[in-house]
Order: C-alpha cells, then sequence, then structure tokens
C-alpha cells in the first residue's frame, strides 16, 4: 500500500509543479483524462529532473492510496482515493497553491468492488471538471457530481459489475453530457449523461463487448466529432448526440487498457493481451468434447473441480457470467469465441 501512496504523492507533486510554473489552471477549460490527448500546452515548461532538487517542490502532503490521475479546476487539485482498513472511497480537493485539504468526501457503499489485490484499486477513475463542476466515477457507487465546494449536487449509482479487477474507465465531457464506457464480463454499454441533473440521456449496448479498461477519447474530423471508443476486439467511432455506432474496425486484442489517440486524421490505438501472440493463442475444446472430459457427474455443466486446464480454469470467473460456480455451454462457447 506504501507504494501505492509514493506512486500517487509523485504524480500530484508533478502536476503542482507544472501547474504551478505556469501559473493558475484554465478554470474554464473541460478537463478529463487524457483531454489534452497526452500533450502539454505551449506555456507548460518541462518537469524536472529531480523533484527533491532545492527549490523544485512547493509542497507535498501525505494522502491515501489510489489510482486516478489529479486533475486541476477552480484553485482545486482533485482526486479519488481509498483507505483499505476502513473501505472507504473518497473525493479530496487539495489547495492548488498550498496543498491544503479543502474538503474530502467519503461515499458508502454496499460493497467494494472486486479488484486486483496486488496492483489494482477501487479508486481508479481519473475525476472531471468542466469549469464549474467535478465529476467522479467509482465502479463500486456509481458516478456523482460536487460543485468547487463539496456540495454533491447529483449522482447517478451504478455497479459493481460483473469484473473481478473492477471499473478502470473515467468519464468524459463533451456537449453538456458526461460519458462513460462501461465493459465488462456481462451487460457493456457507453452512457451518456446530462451534466446538470446527471439524467440519462442514452445508453447504449455493447453485446459483444467483454471486459475492458479503455476511456473513450474525442476526435473531430472534417467538422465532426465522435467518441472513440476502444474494446473487446474493435475501435468503434459513435455519435456523442445519441450514442449511435457510425463505424467500427477490427484487430484490437481481447481485453484492452489503451486508449485511442487522435491527431488531425488519423487515429493510433495499440493493443495487445496474453494469449493474442500467434505463437500463444488459446483455443478451447468443442462444448461436447470438454463435457465429455471432465463431467464427472454428467449434470451437463462444468464445475471449477471438474475442469483439468490451466488455461480454462485461469478464466473461470470471467467466463462464468452468473456467478453459479459451474459452466454452461452458452458461457463456454461465448469466451470461446473472443
Amino acid at each position: 500500500m506504501s507504494h501505492k501512496k509514493c506512486l500517487i504523492l509523485a504524480s500530484l507533486a508533478m502536476a503542482a509543479t507544472s501547474v504551478l510554473a505556469a501559473g493558475l489552471a484554465d478554470s474554464t477549460k473541460a478537463q478529463f483524462f487524457r483531454s489534452d490527448v497526452g500533450v502539454p500546452g505551449g506555456t507548460v515548461g518541462p518537469l524536472p529532473d529531480h523533484l527533491d532538487a532545492p527549490g523544485v517542490l512547493r509542497w507535498r502532503v501525505p494522502i491515501d492510496g489510489g489510482h486516478s490521475t489529479p486533475v486541476v479546476g477552480g484553485g482545486r487539485i482533485v482526486l479519488t482515493t481509498y483507505r483499505p482498513a476502513e473501505q472507504a472511497l473518497a473525493t479530496v480537493a487539495l489547495d492548488e497553491q498550498t496543498g491544503q485539504l479543502v474538503w474530502k468526501r467519503i461515499v458508502a457503499t454496499a460493497r467494494i468492488e472486486a479488484f486486483h489485490r496486488v496492483s489494482g484499486s477501487p479508486a481508479a477513475s481519473t475525476p472531471a471538471w468542466d469549469g464549474e463542476r467535478f465529476y467522479v466515477f467509482f465502479g463500486s457507487y456509481g458516478l456523482i457530481c460536487y460543485d468547487l465546494e463539496g456540495k454533491k449536487i447529483w449522482d447517478h449509482p451504478m455497479g459493481p459489475f460483473q469484473d473481478e479487477y473492477g471499473a478502470g474507465s473515467s468519464p468524459v465531457l463533451i456537449d453538456g453530457k458526461v460519458i462513460l464506457q462501461e465493459d465488462h464480463d456481462l451487460n457493456s454499454f457507453l452512457i451518456a449523461l446530462d451534466s446538470r441533473d446527471g439524467k440519462m440521456i442514452w445508453k447504449t449496448a455493447r453485446p459483444d463487448a467483454v471486459r475492458s479498461y479503455s476511456t473513450p477519447a474525442l476526435w473531430t474530423s472534417k467538422g465532426h466529432t465522435q467518441l472513440l471508443v476502444a474494446g473487446a476486439l474493435e475501435l468503434a467511432g459513435y455519435d456523442p448526440a445519441n450514442g449511435e455506432r457510425l463505424w467500427w474496425v477490427n484487430g484490437l486484442a481481447r481485453i484492452v487498457i489503451p486508449i485511442p489517440v487522435p491527431v488531425g486524421d488519423r487515429i493510433y490505438m495499440a493493443s495487445w493481451a496474453p494469449g493474442g501472440d500467434a505463437a500463444k493463442r488459446v483455443t478451447f475444446d468443442s462444448w461436447q468434447n470438454a463435457l465429455a472430459k471432465w463431467d464427472q457427474n454428467h449434470d451437463g455443466k462444468l464445475s471449477k473441480a471438474e475442469i483439468k486446464d490451466g488455461e480454462v480454469l485461469e478464466r473461470f470467473y470471467r467466463m462464468d457470467l452468473d456467478q453459479s460456480g459451474t459452466l454452461d455451454q452458452q458461457e463456454w462457447e461465448r469466451h470461446a469465441a473472443v
């Protein structure tokens, strides 16, 4: 846990150094994960080589762990954290100039989503800022909107999802909408909520998408802006006005984490997943052959105890869509096809 905290402190220090060196952040400009496509503006100078060099750090504060990237707006630095002892998910706002805590809001959750206990966190999504409000997402709770002083304006509960590693996608802002991509083992979707009141504007099912952790990117080409959505096996463009899928191209990995990078009229996308290399691709037996080999109690299903294949056992959780502890033909063939 201390390693995660050090990473966050380092990222927080770098964010504060770069912003303060260039002056206060633009409080009216929308900011969210990779809203700058990973390219800083011309007024931002290079980061220092050594953060511990004399005169480099303006301030340093201890915070709880989490994987979200800080977002800067209205003189605040806002990020999400998780304290395991209390299972507390929190949104934290620090003063941009001094690092002092301005406000902290903890959400009450019925249960914390599943996540990787070594390298994961249920505080993974980066907040968004539209010039007036912050939008924060937790896979264990849903989407929450706070004003500059930490007052909750609205929330939209959703999750936890069927996914052993939790939710990793972050909210994106466009045209008064908050966009979320939630690709998991079951019931994947893309959703747009009204930024003013949190009401759903549209929701598009993604039935062929299995778990992925990418965040949509905005791409403006020939005067039209699209949502670039990377998921299992496919990169697609969606209309942000109504959620319609406009085009798609195959070729991505079955689990996608990176986000698309649009540059002019081109889109750059990289993805890789275990088993995707030509020499390491995993193929499953037909359902009939699997039953013949392993169905010891002849109930027409396969339990973990019956299966004698490490590749299948490694994927058992994501295959067992109803979490019944057994695999049926539909679950087997769906994952085999992916």
